[in-house]
């Protein structure tokens, strides 16, 4: 259960488009639940995309490379979200083989 006012924190780091996608989600969570805070974590190519919408509060930037993004992390944790949202698109899938499994197919686009 999500207290009063509480941090949510939405995850989009690549892709413009689909980070324009997501702010129809920002927006219904606001809509549902308006004393919720909205945080969105995007690479820094992207941060004017979200620049002036009131659905979020803030935005944290998360550069490229791991050490930036630990530092990131660590600034996401200090803020204690109730819950993190991971708005990314799923790897395509292959058919599964002989013994079932899938396999998952990881282009660039797909990785944080």
């Amino acid at each position: 259960m999500l207290r009063r006012a509480e941090l949510i924190a939405a995850l989009r780091l690549r892709s413009l488009g689909d980070i324009v996608l997501m702010t129809p989600t920002l927006a219904a969570l606001k809509a549902w639940r308006p004393d919720l805070r909205v945080a969105a974590i995007v690479e820094p190519r992207f941060a004017d995309a979200l620049a002036g919408n009131p659905d979020v509060e803030r935005v944290l930037l998360a550069p490229e490379g791991w050490p930036a993004r630990l530092a990131t992390l660590a600034e996401l944790r200090h803020l204690h979200p109730a819950l993190v949202l991971g708005l990314i698109g799923l790897p395509r899938q292959r058919d599964a083989d002989r013994h079932g499994r899938r396999e998952a197919e990881v282009d660039d686009e797909d990785m944080p």
